[in-house]
């Protein structure tokens, strides 16, 4: 397990000193390798035993720390996600505009929301009103199991128009979402 996390991050950091531009799509994976790496290290004899006797899928090995620290991480990034577009542009981010520029300028146009970004300023500034919900809404996310799905579902929603308009693959971050955020 920890060959596996500190290898993953390894090449995305090899990536990122090779590369003119930082994505961070990997961040998430990055993370959630280090935390199960954390259980697998904790947990390895029961882990082991359990595998040994054929029964690793019927015997409760997955600790309840495991995931509340997925759920404490996703909060987190995409918390201080929200919270650093509203300190770097105040609310005025989400004013769509600058959704429309970066659609104009970097969007699929055979996307159906790269076609209602730009033909509707209001549908763009609800785009970037849903998206900075949803980002900031990670945090109440982590202390708020109820409002968890929905939280899940507006940054999933987001993700799937950010891969349609840009093509940016949020994939891993989408399926971390689902299984740590929805019922």
């Amino acid at each position: 397990a920890w060959l596996t996390a500190l290898s993953f991050n390894a090449v995305v950091a090899l990536y990122f000193e090779n590369s003119s531009q930082e994505t961070h799509v990997a961040h998430v994976a990055g993370a959630f390798l280090f935390i199960y790496a954390l259980w697998y290290h904790f947990y390895r004899r029961e882990i082991r035993e359990a595998d040994g006797l054929g029964r690793f899928w019927t015997t409760p090995l997955y600790p309840r720390w495991v995931y509340s620290l997925t759920v404490f991480y996703l909060g987190l990034f995409y918390g201080l996600s929200g919270f650093n577009k509203i300190a770097t542009s105040g609310l005025g981010w989400a004013n769509g505009v600058s959704l429309q520029l970066w659609a104009e300028l970097f969007g699929d146009k055979s996307s159906v929301f790269t076609q209602m970004i730009l033909s509707s300023r209001m549908a763009a500034a609800a785009m970037q009103w849903a998206a900075l919900i949803g980002e900031c809404g990670g945090l109440v996310a982590v202390v708020s199991p109820r409002l968890r799905p929905l939280v899940g579902l507006l940054l999933i929603g987001f993700h799937v128009a950010q891969i349609s308009v840009f093509g940016w693959g949020f994939y891993t971050n989408m399926f971390m979402l689902a299984l740590v955020f929805l019922p």
